[in-house]
């Protein structure tokens, strides 16, 4: 049985090309207001409102 978590890209989000969003959890991900994925990423767990993620696996940077 195939499972699909929900997934929510906020207003104003960025996702680099070829970026990976991975809905592992049983509430979802959610990519928040404003936030930033840098291209190639792999995200697999929400990202904050104004955050920017890169890397694999995505972790938050200051910018």
């Amino acid at each position: 049985k195939q499972r699909h978590n929900k997934m929510l890209i906020k207003k104003g989000a960025y996702i680099g090309m070829k970026a990976t969003l991975i809905a592992r959890q049983q509430e979802g991900l959610v990519i928040g207001e404003n936030a930033v994925v840098g291209a190639c990423a792999l995200v697999n767990h929400s990202v904050p409102d104004g955050a920017t993620v890169v890397g694999i696996p995505a972790k938050e940077i200051q910018v």
